[in-house]
């Protein structure tokens, strides 16, 4: 069993660590704006002004935290959208 409090550090750092990144930040950014929709890689990217190599150099990070997640593939491409119940829980162990 995880202790509690190591949980929510986790979360926390990890948190912490994507909004210190302009980039990760910027891709949070939108998912966070496009809430229960379901965004690809282009339309992240579009919306994020960043390209496509550099949000592939980024996402599996974001991943890891926990704060976005991989839906599914459309035709060839993925697509991912925040995971809100992480991110409630990462916003509520900055309080």
């Amino acid at each position: 069993m995880s202790n509690p409090t190591t949980a929510q550090d986790d979360v926390r750092e990890s948190l912490s660590r994507t909004l210190e990144d302009p980039v990760q930040s910027g891709i949070l950014s939108v998912l966070i704006r496009a809430a229960g929709s379901e965004l690809n890689p282009s339309r992240i990217c579009k919306r994020a002004g960043i390209d496509l190599e550099t949000f592939y150099e980024n996402i599996d990070e974001l991943e890891e935290s926990g704060l976005v997640q991989y839906t599914y593939i459309v035709g060839n491409g993925p697509v991912y959208e925040v995971d809100r119940s992480n991110l409630a829980s990462a916003i509520e162990a900055l309080a």
